[in-house]
């Protein structure tokens, strides 16, 4: 039995010292590069290219079978520079010789160092490769093997390694202007063989043109590949990038992306990646990602969790500059999660939260047909104050304007550099509102803007083929409610406004008190608009308005005017003018009268102690291209009625406006009385000027004439009656004197007659 064992060993010895000697033999007698002619040849007929080896082809021997290429060039495709596409300055590859003797393929570290490649494509869209894509026909040979369905002849390659040094590679496409270099790429792989974790690691420099990078990065994953299954497995993917690029706010940016677990299974056409983040400026974003027929029609479903953050700060980083807001310690935090799912033609989400310092968004955004993009939406805000991400208020100082200003025109608008902007900023973004197809839904649960509280708001939008409207539109604010009806047109060359919108049972003295800080007016209001306008600018809106109006104001109380002090400057006259009946004659009635018009005529608008009770106050408006005239207000208080009429022009923002009114210089006016049934003379208040600056004017000159009038007519007839009874009296006495005349002489004539 040994004798045998001892047998078989010097013959397996002897044999692989044949495969030994041989190899030597091979190696030491056989020159590689005698062949480089012959391997140019058959290169060039397979491709149509030009290859050159001006290095040498070198051996290696035991305990690897090895061989060694020197600078090695492949020719570029006709009619593109440079003549080189492809370049190599070393290539090292060996193979064990002990599993060769098993029928086994170990390779070793496979080494390319100074590869150099020039992707191309001209401006007529055709690569420098495709010709490499569709290489000439290769004919069979008559006698070669049919593939009889064994295993796969990989399943028994083994690769100790590949490593790529200092290498290059070129993307150049003058169709686009791109141009992208990758330089110096170093890639390590290790050992390597099927369905066993092969680790890979990078490092690189990436610089391109139009858009201007400059990026260095780093990676490193380990990959596991079952061909039978057709599954490839990535783990601990881990990816760090340095980018420089005026594309990215303040120019540059530090990337790093994980990759715990992706994994691919062609067969099944799937794909998952488990806990993928990315941590980008202090932003942490964590995702999970499904994705299914993924060689077919791909569906995938997404995960995001971005963690809480200071927007702030994040924004700081990007060397963007906020404007001045009204709160410092406005955008703090924020953070999103969300769900996504979608395929090639839509992406919804089905869950989505934002927050955002103290606001919560939640809803759920659909997209659709990405060519021309279809939005759907249903979103819920728990709250907002919008006051807050607003620039703060400017002083008093600063937003006042001049008294030489005013002064000076007091027809115009005061041309601040605000007023000057706002008139020729375009308001509407044509441009990016006719192609938009949006349909949604958002509620606000509470809403602060321009200090304005609402609660319960709704706004539905509906976009599509340059037509936007807002409808319905509603909101409870101030103990009554809002409802609106807005529709924007871009489709023609001016945008058109149409506004029908509606407050009822509104309290406007808190809603003026937090608008203006002043509630100049006090009551339950209704108010209805059904307005249009045309322009993409405040002055052209203003220069079109056009529409109806309609209000009421119940229980209203008026600031800056004392209808109590106004009553008493009535009564004043009122006396002052009875007071005139005791003048000893019309002359002197006259006199005193001139008096009182010179005393009561410049009379201001009395300091207001209190204000104006009004039981109801309504009237319609008309407008008319920025002028908006009213002819029908009407005002109810306990001691008076009131009528206004006149216009105020929106376009130069002027009044000229008058009330006229009639009080009782004691007691009230009965209920049904109206300001025509009443018997009284109304003076007047004018409110004239710029409606910044508008202060009303009371009015007494025609009052006072009325009335003086009145008592003179009242003298002059009395006057009239008195000469009148005089004379009467004088006519019946002279007439008396004559009967007695008359029978005196009768008597006289008688007696005579008789005598």
């Amino acid at each position: 039995m040994k004798s045998i064992l001892k047998i078989f060993l010097i013959t397996l010895a002897a044999l692989v010292l044949l495969v030994l000697a041989s190899i030597a033999v091979v190696t030491l007698v056989i020159d590689p590069n005698d062949y480089k002619a012959q391997i140019i040849d058959t290169v060039e007929a397979q491709t149509g290219r030009e290859l050159s080896i001006p290095g040498d082809i070198r051996w290696s021997f035991f305990p690897w079978l090895g061989v060694e290429l020197g600078e090695t060039r492949l020719g570029n495709a006709p009619g593109f520079e440079p003549d080189t596409f492809a370049a190599v300055e070393q290539v090292e590859m060996r193979v064990r010789l002990w599993p060769l003797l098993f029928a086994e393929l170990e390779v070793g570290q496979i080494i390319l160092g100074g590869l150099d490649v020039t992707l191309q494509r001209n401006a007529a869209g055709v690569s420098n490769w495709d010709d490499l894509l569709h290489p000439a026909p290769v004919e069979q040979a008559p006698d070669a093997a049919p593939d009889t369905g064994g295993p796969s002849p990989l399943s028994a390659l083994a690769v100790a390694g590949v490593e790529i040094r200092q290498a290059r590679v070129v993307w150049d496409d003058q169709s686009t202007g791109q141009y992208v270099e990758v330089a110096p790429l170093n890639l390590t792989l290790g050992r390597i063989a099927l369905a066993t974790p092969i680790p890979v690691s990078a490092d690189f420099r990436l610089q391109s043109r139009a858009p201007q990078v400059d990026a260095r990065g780093r990676l490193s994953v380990q990959i596991t590949a079952h061909l039978e299954q057709q599954q490839l497995l990535a783990e601990k993917l881990q990816f760090h990038t340095d980018m420089k690029s005026t594309l990215i706010p303040g120019n540059q940016a530090e990337i790093r992306l994980n990759g715990p677990r992706i994994h691919l299974d062609l067969a099944r056409q799937t794909a998952t990646a488990e806990a993928f983040s990315l941590e980008t400026f202090d932003l942490q974003l964590q995702t999970d990602i499904e994705a299914s027929q993924i060689l077919q029609a791909p569906r995938y479903k997404v995960s995001v969790a971005l963690e809480p953050f200071s927007p702030k700060m994040l924004l700081k980083k990007l060397q963007i500059e906020l404007p001045p807001m009204a709160d410092e310690q406005a955008l703090q935090t924020a953070q999103l999660n969300a769900t996504i799912d979608g395929d090639l033609q839509q992406i919804r989400i089905p869950e989505l939260f934002v927050q955002f310092d103290e606001s919560e968004l939640s809803g759920e955004l659909a997209i659709s047909n990405f060519s021309r993009p279809a939005i759907t939406y249903a979103l819920t805000l728990n709250q907002i104050d919008v006051d807050r991400y607003l620039p703060p208020p400017a002083d008093a100082s600063e937003a006042a304007p001049s008294a030489d200003t005013s002064a000076s025109d007091s027809k115009t608008v005061p041309a601040t550099p605000a007023t000057a902007a706002a008139a020729t900023t375009e308001l509407i973004p044509v441009e990016i509102i006719r192609p938009l197809d949006i349909g949604g839904t958002l509620r606000i649960d509470r809403l602060k803007a321009m200090n304005l509280r609402s609660h319960e708001i709704r706004i539905t939008t509906r976009a599509r083929d340059g037509r936007v409207r807002l409808h319905p539109l509603g909101a409870q604010l101030y103990e009554g409610n809002y409802s609106g009806d807005i529709t924007l047109d871009v489709r023609g060359d001016t945008p058109r406004l149409t506004l029908n919108e509606t407050l009822a049972g509104v309290q406007i003295g808190p809603l003026l008190k937090d608008l203006w800080g002043d509630d100049k007016l006090r009551g339950r209001t209704d108010l209805s608009l059904d307005l249009t306008a045309r322009g993409n600018d405040p002055d052209a809106i203003r220069k079109t308005l056009s529409g109806n109006s309609r209000f009421a104001v119940q229980e209203a109380e008026v600031k800056d005017i004392d209808m109590a002090q106004l009553q008493n400057v009535v009564n004043e006259i009122d006396n002052d003018i009875k007071a005139v009946t005791n003048a000893a004659n019309l002359v002197e009635a006259k006199t005193r009268l001139d008096n009182i018009k010179q005393q009561f005529a410049g009379i201001k608008n009395p300091q207001a102690d209190n204000a104006s009770y009004f039981s109801e106050v309504t009237g319609t408006v008309q407008i008319k291209n920025g002028l908006a005239r009213n002819k029908d207000l009407r005002a109810r208080l306990p001691f008076g009625r009131i009528r206004g009429e006149g216009s105020f022009d929106l376009v130069r923002l002027y009044s000229d406006y008058t009330a006229f009114i009639k009080l009782t210089s004691k007691g009230e006016v009965a209920e049904g009385e109206s300001y025509e049934q009443m018997d009284k003379t109304p003076f007047k208040i004018h409110f004239k000027g710029p409606l910044d600056s508008l202060t009303p004017q009371p009015d007494f000159s025609d009052y006072l004439r009325a009335e003086s009038r009145k008592v003179l007519d009242k003298m002059e007839a009395e006057a009239r009656a008195k000469v009148k009874k005089k004379a009467d009296e004088k006519i019946e006495q002279e007439k008396e004197e004559i009967e007695k005349k008359l029978e005196e002489k009768a008597g006289d004539a008688l007696k005579k007659l008789f005598k």
